[in-house]
Order: structure tokens, then sequence, then C-alpha cells
């Protein structure tokens, strides 16, 4: 089973600049509401500098029913996000058997907010922060902040690549090497977002 929606992504413009975007969104309700559960979250929390950040699963151009439509576009009925239920069962046996092989870090499902508050969340745990770089066949703004489900980021120590591809060679299941931990700060695409220390203190407002 799967659900999709006819609202058309090209009928809004995508904004020139995503760090708007952000400063916008880290203020809301929605997301700041989690803050407080977030810091005790071990199992979502990133672990140290320089480990790898994957995302497991299929990602699509796809805004529908996102905050960021909601809340940056003004957009309130858009029809459910993309959501495959085959694709999904699939992406969670994937993070099971990771899980059982013991190299996962850290696991923090997609969901309100995107992939760049799962990745905020994560690295808000203990202050650290991030270094993507995003793939070129998606729209930046969809694929930081489109809520489709079935996505799943984790991390991994660098010594566990190999093992960790070993795991996913007979898979199915799309899974793509964004970037980095980072001491504090969060790049995207080679542009500096901020860093932890400063916009945590929005967050927790």
């Amino acid at each position: 089973m799967s659900t999709s929606n006819s609202f058309n992504i090209d009928s809004i413009s995508e904004p020139l600049n995503l760090l708007d975007v952000v400063e916008q969104m880290i203020e809301l309700p929605e997301l700041t509401s989690r803050a407080e559960a977030n810091e005790k979250n071990t199992t979502v929390a990133f672990q140290q500098k320089s480990d790898l950040i994957f995302l497991i699963g299929t990602s699509v151009d796809d805004i529908a029913s996102s905050l960021y439509l909601k809340e940056f576009h003004n957009i309130k009925n858009s029809g459910a996000s993309y959501f495959d239920a085959k694709q999904d069962e699939e992406m969670r046996g994937e993070i099971k058997r990771l899980t059982g092989v013991g190299i996962l870090q850290s696991v923090h499902e997609v969901s309100v907010g995107g992939l760049f508050f799962a990745l905020f969340e994560s690295a808000a745990v203990k202050a650290l922060g991030f270094d993507i770089t995003l793939p070129i066949e998606f729209r930046r703004d969809a694929y930081l902040f489109g809520e489709s489900k079935s996505r799943t980021v984790v991390t991994i120590k660098d010594v566990n690549h190999d093992a960790f591809l070993e795991v996913l060679d007979d898979s199915k299941v799309p899974h793509t090497l964004l970037g980095h931990v980072t001491k504090n700060e969060l790049r995207i695409d080679d542009e500096s977002y901020g860093f932890m220390d400063e916009l945590k203190v929005l967050w927790n407002k």
C-alpha cells in the first residue's frame, strides 16, 4: 500500500536561502515542544565528532502536509505526505539488521520538520553539529524539510564503514552517505547554518 497526493511541488518556488527557513522554523512550538524530551533520548543522539551520517530509506520530492509548507509557504491543505508500506517495512527491517550487528551509534527517524530537524535533534543532545552534502537529484527544500515517511538517520564510526556497507550489500533499501558529525557547526553544501550552541538557545525557548 502506498499513498501519494496531487500537490504539485513545482507550484511553489524554492527559497533562495534555506537558512531563512531554519531560522523561522526553529522556534515553532511543534519543534520546540520536543526539546526537553530530546535531551533525554540517548538513542537519537550523535555520539562523537567524525562519525559518518547516513540516511536509510527512499527519498522523494515531496513537501505535502509538512510543517515547512504550512508555516513558510502558508499552505495548510496539501494532502498526505508520501508513504509506501512496503518501503517502510523494508527500511525498518534494515534498521533492525544494523542494530543487531551493533554498529549503529545513533538512530533517528525523520518526522516533523523533515531531515534537517532529525539531524538537528540528534546533534543537539551533546551540542555537536553536522556537515552534509545534499544529492543533486532532489529539490533542496524537499530533501531537508519534506516529511515523507520511511526514512531514518543513522550514524556509525568511520572504522565500521565497511561492515555497514557489507550488511546493506544485498539490500533494496537506498542508503545515502550524507556527511559527518562535527564539533559544533552545522554545514550544508559548504554553507554554514550556524553553531549548535547558539541555535539551541532559540530551540529551547
